[in-house]
């Protein structure tokens, strides 16, 4: 016979199952109703509402992310979008109700740092890494199998600079010189 503790114990762990399972079905009506594109501009255009909100950053870093959380979502942040502000603020939604705390962590992190990673690259970890609204659509993809004829750029984060390394496909014009004489 089972004892009460016992019965309890299944009952609670029923219960959670049954959340659980529920959870997964709502996830699944998500991403079967959002097309990839669609998550992935979404992911990308609340990166960049969050950098709007917390680019003028403050002492207390954990609150201004807390605040930015709570308030990120809000449609007419999303007004300045090309696709329906609305589908953006779902992508927003669950975003934040699937990946709070670790979007608060990275938020927190990323803004503290006094040399912070460029934008292109936290829009990618966040996008790619963290919520994988991106997955499939990843630049780093194209890294491993470089073709010699494409030309390379590339951002060196300690110089802040930009260095190009010319292919076929693009050349790099020569300068000519302001008194040459066949002008």
């Amino acid at each position: 016979m089972i004892s009460k503790l016992g019965s309890v114990w299944i009952v609670v762990s029923l219960i959670c199952f049954i959340a659980l399972c529920s959870q997964v079905k709502a996830d699944d009506e998500f991403y079967k109703s959002m097309p990839k594109e669609l998550r992935c501009s979404g992911c990308e255009l609340t990166v960049k509402v969050l950098n709007n909100m917390l680019s003028h950053g403050t002492a207390n870093m954990e609150k201004q992310v807390d605040q930015a959380l709570a308030n990120v979502c809000e449609t007419e942040r999303y007004s300045i979008s090309e696709y329906n502000s609305e589908r953006m603020v779902a992508v927003c939604e669950f975003m934040i109700k699937k990946h709070k705390e670790e979007l608060r962590r990275e938020l927190v992190e990323h803004y503290k740092q006094s040399k912070k990673s460029t934008y292109l690259e936290f829009v990618q970890h966040i996008c790619l890494d963290i919520t994988r609204m991106c997955a499939g659509v990843s630049h780093k993809a194209h890294q491993h199998h470089e073709d010699p004829n494409d030309t390379v750029l590339h951002f060196d984060r300690e110089t802040h600079d930009f260095n190009v390394k010319p292919g076929k496909n693009v050349r790099i014009p020569k300068i000519v010189s302001e008194l040459h004489e066949e002008l």
